[in-house]
């Protein structure tokens, strides 16, 4: 029990929390998942945090309308979030433990075909050109979306056909080199250069994957190139293109 006055409230918490991650030099984008406990805070956030009980989180996170994987990431956060308080000796015991975690299904593995692949990047060598490298790289090399995000040029070489990553690039901070295929050296000779990032900036593989999935959906590839050419309207209709050959 605490008085009213010196009562940290989880306004106080989180603050101190994330100055906490902060000092530890976690990465930008793990510190982005904070962005869950701010939504948290909303509710909670004048509430002293020895009041807040299990039953409160559950309910929080039940009046969400949260996926499964998505309700299972906030509790992960809260239970974080409230094992530094336990730390900080604020409480006792971690109120977000006690939720119940959601049973998820593994999903299926689900394999990009050839075609796929080549559909995405010329897909994206109209929509957006300065993607195409990141995209060659996560498709043809293995390499994750942030690790591909951090990459810079000079970490890249085609003619030792290696692609180096720093431990500070890397998601497990490892150092590990990775080769480059004769399919993605053929991409990347497009577009290389001698030093800056390789992808356009952050957050932009987030943004352009949706993008370019809606784009290849939607099909409207065909008419933006046929723009590019100087065609309109119903001359675009009356020509049937497969923009894949061009």
């Amino acid at each position: 029990y605490h008085p009213a006055q010196d009562a940290v409230t989880f306004n106080a918490l989180l603050t101190a929390y994330r100055a906490h991650q902060e000092a530890r030099g976690l990465r930008p984008s793990t510190l982005h998942e904070l962005y869950r406990l701010d939504r948290v805070a909303r509710t909670f956030g004048k509430q002293a945090v020895t009041s807040i009980q299990s039953a409160d989180l559950a309910r929080w996170l039940d009046g969400r309308g949260l996926g499964p994987r998505n309700r299972n990431a906030y509790r992960r956060c809260l239970v974080a979030l409230f094992n530094y308080a336990v730390s900080q000796d604020t409480i006792t015991t971690n109120p977000a433990a006690k939720v119940p975690v959601v049973k998820v299904d593994a999903p299926p593995v689900v394999f990009w075909t050839a075609t796929q692949i080549a559909d995405l990047l010329h897909t994206a060598e109209v929509l957006i050109p300065a993607m195409v490298p990141t995209l060659a790289i996560m498709a043809l090399a293995g390499l994750r979306p942030a690790e591909a995000e951090r990459l810079t040029w000079d970490k890249i070489n085609l003619e030792a056909r290696t692609i180096r990553l720093e431990g500070g690039q890397a998601k497990t901070r490892a150092r590990r080199v990775v080769p480059i295929t004769d399919n993605l050296t053929a991409w990347l000779m497009k577009y290389r250069r001698k030093s800056g990032s390789v992808a356009p900036g952050r957050t932009a593989v987030t943004i352009w994957k949706k993008r370019l999935g809606a784009a290849l959906v939607l099909g409207d590839v065909p008419e933006r190139m046929e723009r590019r050419r100087g065609m309109k309207g119903t001359e675009i209709k009356k020509q049937s293109l497969d923009w894949r050959t061009v």
